[in-house]
């Protein structure tokens, strides 16, 4: 499959989630969700083993699933992904959750579709200078990449469980 294929079937996957979840006899729990908390977004504060996330610019209010697809999706960024000592690490201290695996895998859909556009527009942009241009284009080849974002939006998702 190619990755015009794999794009098609991402955007696929998530409206055919997105219907599938409207239509949920449950409504699903609600979080404050900081909307971007993947590793570029963490900082070990200086002196300290203390770990902070910033850049809280896309904070919203949804499912956890919106923020826990960055950890449990094995990350965002094809050269730093998720490790599982990571991921332990995170589960220690994030606490008892059931996930919806069809939550997950949707939201993760979502995000790449956004991201993958939002890099395509910079990279068609003649206003941007050709290194900016280059540079986005580099993101979006790591988005199609076998560890990027596509690839990860197409995998299943079981259901997962920790306390």
């Amino acid at each position: 499959m190619g990755d015009r294929e794999r794009l098609r079937a991402v955007r696929h996957r998530a409206l055919e989630l997105a219907e599938e979840l409207r239509s949920q006899a449950e409504p699903s729990p609600w979080a404050v969700c900081h909307g971007d908390p993947h590793l570029g977004n963490l900082i070990v504060v200086p002196g300290s083993e203390e770990v902070t996330l910033v850049d809280w610019d896309d904070a919203v209010l949804a499912p956890p699933e919106r923020d826990l697809m960055f950890v449990l999706g094995g990350g965002v960024l094809p050269f730093a992904p998720v490790t599982d000592e990571q991921q332990s690490w995170f589960l220690d201290g994030y606490g008892r959750i059931d996930v919806d695996p069809d939550r997950l895998v949707y939201f993760r859909c979502v995000r790449t579709l956004e991201d993958i556009t939002e890099l395509a527009e910079h990279v068609i942009d003649t206003s941007r200078d050709r290194e900016q241009r280059a540079e986005s284009l580099g993101y979006v080849e790591g988005m199609v990449s076998p560890a990027g974002l596509v690839v990860q939006a197409l995998r299943t998702a079981s259901r997962v469980t920790w306390s």
